[in-house]
């Protein structure tokens, strides 16, 4: 079963402060986002998530119909909007797409719930 608003907003927290990609996070997002799947050890060996270290697999989870704005400072260190209240720095542009992508979900999960 999918996790709840806290709990994804909790992972978005963990994402920020990561420093690179990290296969751990990712598994953690894809149990949260979409429940524990019979078949994850195949999903982890094709590579089918790599949200913390992929733009465009992190774009996958930003719900649809946001906003999307990109910048990445002279540092490397990323700043991502999506939505109005989902603007998060991290590390990395996917990282910190990852991020903002699970707030935005959170928001909606709890909107939707509410």
């Amino acid at each position: 079963m999918p996790a709840d608003a806290a709990e994804i907003v909790r992972l978005a927290d963990r994402v920020e402060q990561a420093t690179g990609p990290d296969r751990e996070l990712d598994q953690a997002i894809w149990f949260a986002l979409f429940g524990p799947d019979k078949d994850m050890h195949r999903i982890i060996a094709r590579g089918s998530f790599n949200y913390t270290a992929s733009l465009d697999a992190s774009m996958t989870l930003a719900p649809e119909g946001l906003w999307k704005r990109i910048n990445v400072d002279p540092y490397g260190r990323a700043n991502i909007r999506l939505g109005d209240a989902c603007a998060v720095t991290a590390a990395t542009s996917a990282l910190a797409l990852t991020a903002a992508a699970l707030r935005a979900r959170a928001a909606q999960h709890e909107h939707e719930v509410g």
